[in-house]
């Protein structure tokens, strides 16, 4: 048995700032979470751990503060531009 996958599940990158409209509203902020368990316990080399969050917390227009890994950011469809 091969150690590699036969089919590699794409997983595109997630990009929102603030204005992107996302689980029927927009993100109004962006802020680091203050959930301890967001931030790895251990590292190496010169990362500031709160630097580096496992997730941000999203504030939307709705008043509903989520998670960003709970995005549903709408994709859209291009059509072949060449």
């Amino acid at each position: 048995m091969s150690k590699y996958k036969p089919i590699w599940a794409r997983k595109p990158n997630l990009c929102y700032s603030i204005g992107t409209q996302c689980n029927n509203s927009h993100i109004v902020e962006i802020n680091h979470p203050t959930d301890p368990s967001a931030y790895n316990k251990s590292w190496c080399g010169t990362t500031i751990l709160w630097k580096n969050p496992k997730w941000m917390d999203i504030v939307l227009a709705s008043g509903k503060t989520i998670k960003s890994n709970e995005l549903e950011i709408k994709q859209v469809e291009i059509d072949d531009v060449v």
